[in-house]
């Protein structure tokens, strides 16, 4: 077998060999098969069997997680097989929970820049946070979800960019990246969120909840690999958490209560921030 995967029937089959690593080229092994409806818990949700399985490999080298099972689907595809009428059972918080968290933060940690700041939700689906952002006061707050196969990517460099369980969604991560780092202006950030691989994956694998293709999870990172793609565009990486990160080239003044930066963060070093 010559190709990462071949079809057989409605099923996939996975070449046992390494493949190059989505984030670093580097070589990137099994580490286990999943059925396609295994979803992140919620409580009394059970889904049967799909039949369809979903092999997951990790980077030897940066440690990503990822599967090649959606590398050729489309807008249409995610749409048909994930984003479709039954999404929001296996993720109930995505319609207005998880976007008022998320408004109330920004507006804790950037509420004082509110009227001049230039905001963009990239991957914002239903738009819910732009709108509560637009609520409290942010003058210039836009949504946009590359998922969308209906819109262009909105012109102009913002000075927030922000995007929320995104990135574990994505096929091809250094694509998502560079166009994320497109929109940002040179004295911008990007805040946002998606859950770093545990570092006791190696006795977890596919077990572990987060991965979960039924909700889209389909690249998963260590805080390596999102460096990694963030300095391909000069961006340095800081983790407030296991969850929630910030990608900055300089601190701008208006974060500058949020990102602490030493002389050795200064020099290029990193530090969480």
């Amino acid at each position: 077998m010559t190709n990462q995967q071949a079809d057989v029937g409605h099923r996939r089959v996975a070449d046992p060999a390494p493949v190059p690593c989505k984030v670093c080229d580097g070589d990137a092994r099994l580490v286990g098969v999943v059925d396609f409806n295994k979803h992140c818990p919620v409580e009394g949700l059970e889904l049967g069997l799909s039949g369809m399985p979903v092999y997951y490999r990790q980077c030897g080298s940066c440690g990503s997680v990822f599967t090649n099972h959606c590398d050729e689907w489309g807008p249409a595809d995610f749409a048909a097989n994930i984003y479709n009428d039954q999404y929001q059972s296996v993720d109930p918080d995505y319609v207005d929970v998880r976007a008022q968290a998320n408004a109330r933060w920004l507006n804790a940690a950037f509420g004082a820049h509110r009227e001049r700041l230039s905001c963009l939700d990239y991957g914002g689906g239903n738009g819910r946070l732009s709108e509560l952002l637009g609520r409290f006061g942010f003058a210039r707050a836009r949504s946009f979800d590359p998922f969308d196969a209906n819109v262009t990517t909105p012109p102009g460099r913002n000075d927030l960019l922000t995007s929320f369980e995104v990135l574990e969604h994505v096929a091809w991560p250094r694509r998502t990246i560079a166009d994320m780092a497109a929109l940002i202006g040179d004295d911008g950030i990007a805040v946002f969120s998606t859950l770093v691989v545990p570092s006791d994956f190696a006795a977890v694998g596919v077990n572990w909840w987060y991965l979960a293709p039924r909700n889209g999870h389909i690249t998963l990172y260590s805080r390596k690999a999102l460096a990694l793609l963030w300095a391909q565009h000069g961006f340095r990486l800081g983790s407030f958490n296991d969850n929630m990160h910030v990608a900055f080239r300089t601190v701008p003044a208006f974060a500058a209560q949020l990102i602490k930066v030493n002389p050795a963060a200064a020099r290029g070093e990193r530090k969480r921030a």
